[in-house]
């Protein structure tokens, strides 16, 4: 859990120097209160769902490979819609973190980084959105290795409502600590023996 809380701090920072970037030169300080009020709970329902998959993948979750393929049902809640009854772009974007997150948790990722003092950084992510989740309705994200390289590693993640694809995700992922990118391929060989090194998608 102490891992978990430094983990915590980080990302917090990190949070906080974004919407710095964000809010830097509008004139209208309610609009930048405004938008903290509504982010304060959203930030509180991300960090019970984290330290949910947290305990579940240290004390009660079978461990998984990193290089195996990762699917977890969910379903879209009132929470988690637009007005329009279907997922927001957004939400999108908090499952692909938890995913991620629960691999990192289950496999021995964990033990060769987190518990070394290494954070986890997201470099870049994007979607591609082909049709919306409906409200209420189970849908299915699989979590996929796609390669790595010296410093990142690259994931994609699919949504699967009704057997039809509704969105692709792509992640650009590494660890680092005292200011410095780690070897992730070095990561990656000491936390799963048997996956063979791959290039990056181009």
């Amino acid at each position: 859990m102490i891992h978990l809380m430094h983990f915590y701090l980080y990302y917090e920072n990190q949070i906080h120097s974004t919407r710095t970037l964000l809010t830097y030169g509008l004139e209208n300080d309610n609009r930048n209160k405004k938008h903290e009020k509504t982010q304060t709970p959203q930030m509180i329902y991300y960090w019970f769902h984290m330290i949910y998959i947290y305990i579940g993948s240290r004390l009660f979750w079978s461990k998984v490979k990193l290089s195996s393929d990762l699917t977890r049902t969910r379903r879209v809640s009132l929470l988690d819609c637009e007005s329009f009854r279907f997922m927001a772009n957004a939400k999108y974007f908090y499952f692909m973190d938890l995913i991620r997150y629960e691999v990192v948790f289950r496999s021995k990722l964990y033990d060769n980084a987190i518990k070394k003092g290494m954070f986890g950084v997201l470099a870049s992510q994007k979607i591609i959105y082909k049709k919306p989740l409906k409200i209420f309705k189970k849908f299915d994200i699989t979590l996929k290795l796609e390669g790595s390289d010296e410093k990142w590693v690259y994931h994609r993640q699919t949504f699967v409502q009704n057997e039809e694809i509704c969105a692709i995700g792509f992640t650009k992922a590494g660890f680092w600590k005292n200011k410095k990118a780690q070897d992730m391929r070095e990561i990656i060989i000491s936390s799963d023996s048997e996956y063979e090194l791959k290039a990056p998608p181009s």
